[in-house]
């Protein structure tokens, strides 16, 4: 594969799930009562641990991005 190739991917993965992170904030910060009812049937936690799940989970997410799609990508244009 040619790294013009590999940096193209790297880019759109980056890209991509920047967008699936910023939907998934917005649909946590504008539907948070309606998303916290549909958990609280499945899990057995309160209102404040939910919350502190979701930020986990939001935060996790990004770093997730940053290492596996927003660094290689970096790392490609710099040796490209």
């Amino acid at each position: 594969m040619d790294i013009e190739v590999l940096r193209a991917f790297f880019g759109w993965c980056s890209v991509l799930n920047l967008l699936v992170l910023i939907v998934a904030g917005f649909s946590l910060f504008n539907g948070q009562e309606r998303i916290m009812s549909i958990h609280r049937q499945f899990i057995a936690l309160s209102d404040d641990e939910l919350k502190a799940q979701y930020f986990r989970y939001l935060a996790t997410y990004k770093l997730l991005i940053l290492v596996f799609n927003v660094v290689p990508y970096v790392a490609l244009y710099i040796i490209a």
